[in-house]
C-alpha cells in the first residue's frame, strides 16, 4: 500500500536525536490526519536500509496519537514486506490550568 500524497497543512520535518543514523520526516493536515516516514539508515551491504512509513490521526487536542504502519521495508529486503502493525500514543501528566 503507497502512501496518500499530504493534503496543504504543516510539514514538519523531525529532529533526529543521532545525527545521521535515523531521519523522520513528518506532515500534519489541519484535519488531524498525517504521515510519516522513518529511514532507519541501518548500514547493510545491498538492499534497503530501511523504511517505516506510518500513517496516523491526532486526537483529543493532541493529547493522543493512532498509529498504523502502511508499508515496512526491513533492512537489506528488497521491498516492502506484510504488516499489520498499529500503536496508540497517549501524553501522560498533568495538565496544567490557566
Amino acid at each position: 500500500m503507497a502512501l496518500p500524497e499530504p493534503k496543504p497543512g504543516l510539514i514538519i520535518y523531525g529532529s533526529r536525536r543521532r545525527p545521521h543514523r535515523r531521519g523522520k520526516t513528518y506532515t500534519a493536515n489541519p484535519d488531524c490526519t498525517g504521515s510519516m516516514v522513518i529511514n532507519l539508515n541501518v548500514p547493510v551491504p545491498t538492499g534497503s536500509t530501511g523504511v517505516i512509513k506510518i500513517l496516523f490521526v491526532i486526537s483529543d487536542g493532541g493529547r493522543h496519537i493512532h498509529e498504523v504502519v502502511s508499508e515496512f521495508t526491513p533492512p537489506g529486503s528488497s521491498g516492502p514486506v506484510p504488516t499489520q502493525t498499529s500503536a496508540d500514543d497517549r501524553k501522560v501528566g498533568l495538565e496544567q490550568e490557566d
